[in-house]
Parts: C-alpha cells; sequence; structure tokens
C-alpha cells in the first residue's frame, strides 16, 4: 500500500494479561451477580485461546490482500472485546439509562466474539499469517461458536428463559446479516453492541494506518472501505509523523 511503512503490531505477554484484568473490571460492574460469575468463567476457562488470536484475519474478503484488517496481532481479539466493552458503555451514557439495561451490555459486548476462539487459528510468532482461519469459519460464523458457547454455561444457571435469550441475542446479532448473523437486532443493547463492534473495526486499522503516513502525505486508499481516507491538514501541516508501537 503506497504510503504505508507497515510494522507488525506486537504486543508483551504482560500487556496482554494487563489487558485480559480490566476486561474483568468491566465485567464486575454489572449488578447480576450470576452473569458476573457467567462471563469470568467462560473468559478465565478459555483465556489462552482468547489471549492468543488476533480479532480478523489478514486478508479481505474480496480477496484482495491488505496489510491487516483490525486487531490483526496476538492479542487482537481481547484487545477488541475491551475496546467493544468500552465503547458500548459511552454509547449507553448518551441516551435514557432507564431503557437500557447495562448488564446486557457488558455482557454482550465482551463476549461478542467469544466465537473466534473456535473460527481463528492461534497465533504463531514469526510464521506470516495471511489467513489464520479454521475449516469451521469457512462452514460456520463465529456468531454460531458464540452462542453455542455461551448456552452451555447459561444453561448450567438459574437465570431464566428469558434472560438467557436476550443475552444470547446480543451475541447472535452483533454482524450484519449479509456476513453472519441469526436475526435481525430486536433490542436496543444489541443495536449499540453492534454498532460498537462495527465502529471498532473500522476506526483501529484506520488509526494506524494514518499513523503509518509518511511525511507530507495525505492519504491513503482503504480496501476494505473502498475510498480513500485522509489525514486533516492541520495535523500533516505540522510535518510531524505520529509514531505507533
Amino acid at each position: 500500500m503506497k504510503g504505508i511503512n507497515f510494522i507488525m503490531k506486537k504486543y508483551h505477554e504482560q500487556e496482554i494479561e494487563t489487558t485480559f484484568k480490566e476486561l474483568l473490571t468491566y465485567i464486575d460492574l454489572m449488578e447480576n451477580k450470576d452473569l458476573i460469575a457467567i462471563a469470568k468463567s467462560i473468559l478465565i476457562d478459555n483465556k489462552e485461546s482468547f489471549c492468543n488470536r488476533s480479532a480478523m484475519p489478514d486478508y479481505y474478503r474480496d480477496g484482495i490482500y491488505e496489510e491487516g484488517s483490525h486487531h490483526f496481532f496476538k492479542g487482537g481479539l481481547l484487545y477488541h472485546s475491551l475496546g467493544v466493552t468500552k465503547l458500548s458503555l459511552e454509547i449507553s451514557k448518551l441516551y435514557n439509562s432507564k431503557v437500557i439495561d447495562s448488564d446486557l451490555i457488558i455482557f454482550g459486548a465482551s463476549l461478542h466474539d467469544i466465537g473466534k476462539i473456535e473460527t481463528m487459528r492461534e497465533w504463531i510468532d514469526n510464521e506470516e499469517l495471511k489467513c489464520p482461519k479454521t475449516i469451521n469459519s469457512n462452514l460456520l460464523e463465529h456468531t454460531y461458536f458464540g452462542v453455542n458457547i455461551v448456552k452451555e454455561y447459561l444453561d448450567k444457571s438459574n437465570l431464566g428463559n428469558i434472560v438467557k435469550n436476550q443475552m444470547l441475542h446480543i451475541i447472535a446479532t452483533h454482524m450484519s446479516q449479509d456476513i453472519g448473523t441469526f436475526t435481525d437486532n430486536c433490542m436496543i443493547e444489541s443495536i449499540i453492541v453492534a454498532q460498537a463492534d462495527d465502529l471498532d473495526s473500522k476506526i483501529e486499522p484506520i488509526e494506524y494506518n494514518l499513523s503509518k503516513l509518511y511525511e507530507g502525505e495525505k492519504e491513503y486508499y482503504d480496501k476494505n472501505l473502498k475510498r480513500n481516507i485522509y489525514l486533516s491538514d492541520k495535523l500533516r501541516d505540522k510535518g510531524e509523523k505520529s509514531k505507533c508501537n
């Protein structure tokens, strides 16, 4: 890609561990103690897989190679899940809290991509992973696996069926139907989580690619969005190149 000096993001194990603990602190914000226990059990039981995967493979759906889709690095799935949780909560604060269930937001956002532990290959350092997906991803989308993973834990609880299905609804509908969701978003919480997911998946690679523009350059072509993305003239005129470690 012209104008991009691509360097793979790398995070130390300590940073991944800190981020995992931060995600757990958000889960502790839920009011329902049963949901806290379930969400923590899911993440802790699957911690190694959850923390050792990227959020997306290093390619786009139209088959055109690009330098990362979003959160393409070891721990990317974890970082994306935390980002969606934070965004979802911030969006929620803008609206009437009397009609938004924060427990649904936190539970659904933190676990929305848990199914990717079944559809993404484990990250292997020093290996060129252009498409680190498993055969499962070609047969069934990660939303299917996510619903099944979470349902297994929910079914062991004493929660009512309506509560269980509402939790599963957030995970099942966080993607557009043409990609792999089960049904339309029927709850305000599912709409918030889906929009936060879409925003985080778009902004992270744009932020990264803009930070890698060479001095004097103002734009790059984003093959995912199929458009030019421009850097603010105010920032470009400073003549400084941003650093992204």
